[in-house]
């Protein structure tokens, strides 16, 4: 892989902040059970060093959530002859899909400089 990638082993800070990805959405989902709206609660408790981190993955979640309103919004108008406002999901591949990809991009590479 390029210098400093994550396949390279230098993914430490990709861990990390999937890492902060994951808890984040965890307190969400607590949240959303206990349904008290309080963003400032939890705002002093995120580690210095990492806040920022924390509080790119909350704008990023608000605004998913934004859009997701907005689509839905969207379909409940009356269509005149238009597609329906379907989100395309792409689906997470795992690691093994993603080397298999590669492993065939790699010989499909090799067969065609073999020609």
């Amino acid at each position: 892989g390029a210098l400093g990638s994550v396949q390279e082993g230098q993914g430490f800070a990709f861990r990390r902040k999937q890492k902060i990805q994951r808890e984040y959405r965890k307190l969400l989902k607590k949240e959303r059970k206990t349904g008290t709206q309080s963003d400032a609660q939890f705002t002093d408790t995120y580690p210095e060093h990492l806040k920022h981190l924390y509080l790119a993955e909350e704008e990023k979640l608000k605004k998913q959530r934004k859009t997701a309103r907005d689509s839905t919004l969207l379909e409940e108008k009356p269509k005149k002859a238009v597609e329906p406002v379907t989100p395309e999901r792409k689906f997470k591949k795992t690691s093994n899909q993603k080397a298999k990809e590669e492993y065939e991009k790699i010989k499909a590479e090799r067969a065609r400089k073999k020609e």
